[in-house]
């Protein structure tokens, strides 16, 4: 049978495990593809035998030949599979591999594990690597650098779903106990009276396992504890590592050859990450930072604060713990300590605080000349974002107003409750008897409470008993939430609609990669005046510091620059599909952002990305989408 593509056994996987038929719309949902796409691929896969077939309900196995499509699937999962866990044996291994030991432990025959050779090496000429056979053994030639990167990049695929268990990393660290490993790791921290922030910890104890499991070590009995300086222990980094290693030695009889390299990694793993116990809100002091790159990093968020018009920001408070925070990720980034999983990301919770962050890490990367992986911008945005959250926080308000019989004992009681459960969220506006003593001016905007039921029926009041009991606090509390909700997708609609135009709408029909899509549309941009001729090249940057694609169904690109000629959005349906970072997407949304308009740039991305997201029926009616008002129909519902 011909060679099937990846999303060709996507289709067959998806129809086989139905058990019964499976619709079409089903299909190119899950799938995010064209009809057309569904209807060529199933044609490819049923090139040799007929192995879907159709009718009125939608496809299904043909059952004659149910057993080959089993085995055809099976057969692409392990070959997918094998290249995986061999690829992670090389790589976890201290030493060459006999070629006998490869087959027999891969249950495979040498012609196969030739061909999972090839294939594997062609995947390690991203990180320079490659796979050699000296003496029919195999080993992963390349610098110890970029084997660690590749570790990191594996680990992150592995652990998208389930890394709340260290037990599951056990797979990466066959010579390790990990779990003994990590829990003896974090006592010793301890002992020594400091701890790690639960936000860092998980990358932490990964680079602790990196370091012991990669460093060459031989397996014998300890004769002394290791050998200490006692002029570098008076840092506790120095003596929590060297407790590591003496804890290796004596629970696991694991000597290193050569100590005193792993004292330095261990120590440049702890520095920073390990903070002093006692108060953990104190404001660490960063006395051992100069004075010049305390004012780098100052100026370095002013710049970023000024540009985002979060002015408001007191980022003096924050400076100290920033700066060793940055500190550290030079040296992480320097030697290539990044292994934080990513699934846990403000890129979707928070997409405004993340974009924010890629633009300090930019900074920080051009300024320190170091590259910066999305997990650590991850990091900068979980420093920064309490304070950008407090910065905003104006426009999560409610203002409320409060309608009761006896206003000043009943309504002052009510607003003491809301103020001290609601606290930031909402503000009174005043007190009434009626509704007819609210101006109407003020009545449509407010969020009405009342003690005092009407005949006349008002959707916009929440209805109470005078005694503001627990349980009308609940539903005045899920009351705000939804009102805060509606004016929110209000006020992005409104603007949604503003920033728009019939000719920056484009529906297309033909398969492109991202740089093609934001080519496509810078162009039509320059060609109505709307950017200037290196927009194109400043899109592109703000791309390589973080994708700006999200969930793997569509994507913003933009500027970091705000200097667009007007503010506008250029967007794109691609009923074919784009290839972005190795997913494909139908929606792409340029937005383009005069310095004039800046303080729409926040309102305007987190309300594309929470429609997007929000949004059940857009992306299974792709294809329905031909114009804006299509567009606007699907994404303002």
């Amino acid at each position: 049978m011909t060679e099937l593509t990846h999303r060709q056994y996507k289709i067959l996987s998806a129809i086989l495990q139905a058990n019964t038929h499976i619709t079409s719309n089903i299909l190119l949902s899950s799938l995010s593809i064209t009809r057309r796409t569904l209807i060529n691929d199933i044609k490819s896969i049923n090139a040799n035998a007929q192995l879907i077939l159709s009718d009125n309900r939608g496809y299904f196995i043909n059952k004659e030949k149910q057993n080959e499509a089993e085995d055809l699937l099976m057969g692409y999962q392990n070959i997918k599979e094998n290249n995986n866990e061999i690829l992670k044996y090389l790589l976890t291994s201290r030493t060459k591999i006999r070629q006998d030991k490869l087959i027999e432990r891969f249950y495979i025959s040498e012609s196969s594990l030739q061909k999972y050779i090839s294939d594997i090496n062609e995947t390690l000429k991203d990180y320079s690597l490659q796979i050699v056979r000296q003496h029919n053994c195999y080993m992963i030639e390349g610098k110890e650098a970029n084997k660690r990167m590749l570790l990191a990049k594996m680990i992150h695929q592995e652990t998208e779903s389930f890394f709340d268990d260290m037990n599951n990393f056990s797979s990466y660290f066959p010579n390790i106990e990990v779990e003994e490993v990590t829990e003896k790791v974090i006592e010793i921290v301890e002992k020594e009276n400091y701890y790690v922030p639960k936000y860092y910890e998980l990358n932490f104890l990964i680079n602790i396992l990196v370091i012991l499991s990669r460093n060459p070590f031989i397996k014998e009995m300890p004769d002394t504890p290791s050998k200490r300086n006692r002029e570098l222990e008076r840092f506790p980094e120095i003596r929590i590592a060297h407790a590591i290693i003496d804890m290796m030695a004596s629970s696991y009889m694991i000597q290193f050859i050569n100590p005193t390299h792993v004292i330095q990694e261990l120590d440049m793993c702890l520095y920073g990450f390990i903070q002093p116990k006692g108060n953990r809100y104190e404001t660490p002091v960063a006395h051992f930072l100069s004075d010049s790159f305390v004012n780098k990093i100052r100026k370095l968020l002013k710049e970023v604060f000024d540009y985002y018009y979060l002015t408001s920001i007191d980022y003096e408070s924050f400076l100290n713990v920033f700066c060793i925070h940055v500190n550290e990720l030079i040296r992480r980034c320097s030697y290539s300590q990044n292994f934080t999983p990513t699934n846990v990301s403000l890129k979707h919770t928070s997409p405004y605080i993340y974009e924010i962050a890629v633009s300090i890490a930019s900074k920080i990367s051009n300024i320190f000349n170091i590259q910066i992986p999305a997990s650590e911008i991850n990091l900068i945005a979980i420093h920064i974002g309490y304070a950008i959250e407090q910065a905003v926080s104006d426009a999560a308000i409610a203002p409320i107003v409060i309608i009761a019989e006896n206003y000043r004992n009943i309504g002052s009681t009510i607003a003491q409750k809301l103020t001290t459960m609601l606290k930031e969220k909402v503000q009174i506006m005043g007190f009434y008897h009626r509704i007819s003593d609210i101006p109407y001016r003020n009545f449509k905007d407010y969020f009405v409470i009342s003690t005092v039921q009407f005949t006349e029926k008002h959707s916009k009041i929440c209805y109470i008993s005078p005694f503001c009991t627990d349980a009308d606090m609940q539903k005045i509390s899920e009351g705000i939430h939804d009102y805060l909700e509606k004016r929110s997708r209000e006020e992005f609609s409104h603007m949604f609609d503003r920033y728009i135009s019939d000719d920056c709408f484009f529906s297309v029909n033909e398969k492109m990669d991202k740089y093609q899509a934001i080519r496509y549309l810078v162009d039509h941009a320059y060609g109505h005046g709307d950017v200037n001729e290196n927009f194109y090249e400043q899109v592109l940057e703000r791309e390589r510091s973080s994708s700006t694609s999200f969930y793997g169904k569509f994507a913003i690109p933009h500027s970091n620059i705000q200097n667009a000629n007007t503010t506008k959005l250029y967007i794109m349906v691609n009923h074919e599909g784009v290839i972005w970072n190795h997913e494909k997407i139908h929606l792409i949304f340029l937005i383009l952002i005069n310095h004039e308009a800046a303080r729409d740039f926040r309102k305007l991305y987190e309300g594309i990305t929470e429609a997007l997201y929000r949004s059940n029926t857009i992306f299974e009616n792709i294809d329905k989408i031909q114009n804006m008002n299509d567009l606007k129909r699907y994404l303002l519902s």
